[in-house]
């Protein structure tokens, strides 16, 4: 299995390339289910939270190509600890198999992510 932190990742995800997979993955036949927010520690507001954002892909003939989950902690007391309050794991797994592939630096796939949407949006 690859695992790839956020330095690996920038070097692998350049900019105008993710942009343009990007294009290609709106326009293929994703499903996305809904992101699922869990409150940590009691129903308090403002206490930590675990978000689990799962995807796969079909391929033509509607076998599954692949799968992966971003999970994200969000715990806003860690400025207290000189942490940041979010971060993140992406893993992506085989759909034939199951079998984990790769886990990614999730925030720093979320940065690119993000930039690479808001440029194909003005594109």
């Amino acid at each position: 299995m690859i695992h790839l932190d956020a330095a690996q990742l920038q070097g692998r995800l350049p900019r105008r390339a993710l942009i343009d997979a990007l294009d290609a993955a709106f326009r293929s036949d994703t499903e996305v289910s809904p992101r699922q927010h869990h409150v940590l520690g009691g129903a308090a507001p403002g206490g930590p939270v675990l978000l689990t954002m799962p995807a796969w892909r079909r391929l033509a003939g509607g076998t599954l190509g692949a799968l992966g989950v971003k999970l994200v902690t969000v715990f806003p007391d860690n400025a207290s600890r000189g942490l940041g309050a979010v971060h993140a794991t992406y893993t992506l797994f085989d759909g034939a198999t199951g079998v984990p592939l790769a886990t990614l630096d999730g925030a720093e796939l979320t940065h690119r992510r993000t930039g690479a949407a808001s440029a194909l949006a003005a594109r």
